[in-house]
């Protein structure tokens, strides 16, 4: 896929203006355009795939902790991509130093393995001991229910798995729960979940199929990214739709009936 020259020319201070206009948006971006890089580094020295995804929620912490901001501290005309390459790669070598620390501690596979989830369990913990509460207060029921699994030291497929629901939807819960979680840190206050009313009678049968499952998904908890991709289209365009929805349920069914 390519780049477009705008996304390759972002530098550090425009993704910092870019997470004050749009929290959401940005830690998406962060998120999106770090997981191939851990990906890559991580695949490349061999490390296990659990490492990688902790690497990534990481560097999204890193980057926004309030006084020790990774972000805040860097250059703000470095281009960003460079930068968070620098960052991923940084948290990638502390991973192999540990996978180092653990094989010369001659530990057989299947204790390995149990030592490196208990390790991946002690690092997780340690990293949310400091959260503010209100990060955590944040979360809808279903990013915490992906999160304190998480948190728990299970992998992206172990959490589908428990929560009974593919792993894209897992790995959406999770990313949501982290940017959430990103933006207290940061000391941004996340703005309340907007809702939707239930439909009346006439309007199940005079909104499209379209809004109506705009709708349910909403209700659900899905974000703009999960209804986009849902009713395959642009981000925007869902958004769109959500919009129109919440003006026309803005009035009360006897309004819209009439």
């Amino acid at each position: 896929m390519c780049t477009s020259p705008a996304r390759k020319a972002l530098t550090v201070g425009g993704f910092l203006a870019l997470w004050v206009e749009d929290p959401d948006r940005a830690g998406r971006m962060f998120l999106s355009e770090g997981k191939p890089i851990v990906d890559a580094l991580f695949g490349r020295w061999r490390l296990a795939a659990d490492e990688a995804d902790d690497a990534i929620q990481d560097g999204l912490l890193r980057a926004f902790a309030s006084d020790k901001a990774a972000l805040r501290r860097a250059d703000p005309e470095v281009l960003f991509s460079a930068w968070l390459h620098g960052l991923l790669r940084n948290l990638a070598r502390e991973a192999v130093r540990r996978q180092v620390a653990l094989r010369g501690s001659g530990q057989g596979e299947l204790a390995s393995a149990l030592v490196r989830r208990a390790a991946c369990t002690a690092r997780r913990e340690a990293r949310a001991s400091g959260l503010p509460k209100g990060a955590l207060l944040a979360l809808t029921r279903k990013e915490r229910e992906a999160y304190d699994l998480y948190m728990e030291g299970l992998s992206t497929a172990q959490i589908a798995d428990r929560l009974v629901v593919g792993r894209e939807a897992a790995r959406e819960r999770i990313t949501r729960a982290w940017v959430a979680i990103a933006k207290g840190v940061a000391g941004i206050v996340p703005p309340r979940r907007s809702t939707l009313r239930a439909l009346s009678l006439t309007e199940t049968t005079t909104l499209s199929p379209r809004s109506r499952q705009a709708h349910a998904l909403w209700c659900s908890g899905s974000s703009y990214s999960m209804v986009a991709k849902s009713l395959r289209c642009s981000e925007s365009a869902a958004r769109g739709l959500l919009q129109r929805l919440r003006r026309a349920l803005g009035r009360t069914p006897a309004e819209a009936e009439s």
